[in-house]
């Protein structure tokens, strides 16, 4: 039940983040890449949302024990896990280039 309401969060805290009603500390706060990191991470949020509520889901319809259905969360969270590494490599790198010229 608990992921269910952890889903439920992150849903509305990135919608709340794309509605531009958050006002956070961000990374690159200040510099040119703001807008689309702010974008990047409430689409990361939703994303993480879904797939809460997916895990939730799949974890009523079979019943697994403890350890199957722990991989089972792993492997329906890895695709928000991926997200979040690619797309921060993508913005250090580019922060990195324009700030060497």
């Amino acid at each position: 039940m608990s992921i269910l309401v952890l889903g439920i969060f992150w849903i509305g805290y990135g919608a709340l983040g794309l509605l531009g009603i958050q006002n956070r500390d961000r990374k690159y706060k200040g510099t040119f890449l703001e807008k689309d990191y702010k974008k990047f991470s409430d689409r990361g949020y939703l994303i993480l949302g879904i797939l809460c509520i997916v895990a939730y889901l799949f974890s009523e319809i079979i019943d697994l024990s403890f350890w199957p259905a722990i991989i089972a969360d792993i492997i329906i969270l890895t695709p928000v896990i991926v997200y979040s590494i690619v797309g921060d490599m993508k913005f250090k790198k580019i922060f990195k280039e324009e700030n060497k010229e």
